[in-house]
């Protein structure tokens, strides 16, 4: 039997992303330079047309994107989780037509192995290899693995999930990882911008 290949990247992974890094935006770490987001060394003054201050509000604003994109994508993670399953050939759609040609006391005594696997995004939230992903992306897996933005790997192994929440968090065993710095979501409110980043596997 082929190799079953499920690639589940919903929409909750990138949403999950885009929270992580809307948090780092609105956080009181003050991670962008300060006011980066509003001013570089230039003050908008009342002589400026309303179209020239939209033009320097915008730079500055893709500035900001850009330095939490580039402070963040280092952090982010692909994860690669696979599990195999074990059943009797008797299990597939083929059985009923052998046994009504061959009789009933045919039998398939050889089992077969499926290999399920999938992918995501995942972002290390702590120096000693705490990962922060999807539930759906390792549930259930017998082995996963772990491709940093360095493109190390390493095997990882779940620490706890929650289905509900669609939340997992996994562990890597490495030196020197970088790790995404995180506020306070009780800090963010609606309308404000937010940054979603995840890695293209």
């Amino acid at each position: 039997m082929k190799t079953k290949t499920i690639k589940r990247i919903s929409a909750a992974g990138f949403i999950f992303i885009g929270i992580v890094v809307g948090i780092i935006l609105t956080s009181k770490f003050d991670w962008t330079p300060k006011g980066f987001a509003y001013n570089e060394g230039r003050v908008i003054t009342g002589n400026q047309s309303p179209a020239q201050q939209a033009v320097f509000q915008m730079q500055n604003t893709g500035k900001a994107f850009t330095y939490v994109a580039k402070e963040i994508l280092p952090t982010v993670v692909s994860i690669s989780s696979e599990k195999i399953i074990k059943r009797s050939a008797e299990d597939t759609p083929f059985a009923p037509l052998f046994k009504d040609f061959f009789g009933r006391e045919f039998r398939f005594d050889v089992p077969k192995t499926q290999k399920l696997r999938g992918l995501g995004s995942g972002v290390i939230v702590s120096k000693d290899g705490y990962i922060l992903t999807n539930n759906h992306v390792i549930e259930d897996a017998d082995d996963i693995t772990v491709t940093l933005y360095d493109k190390r790997t390493f095997r990882a192994k779940i620490v706890g999930r929650d289905p509900l929440t669609e939340v997992a968090v996994i562990k890597i065993d490495g030196e020197d990882l970088p790790v995404a710095r995180l506020g306070n979501s009780d800090d963010v409110e609606i309308g404000e911008w937010v940054l979603a980043v995840g890695n293209p596997l």
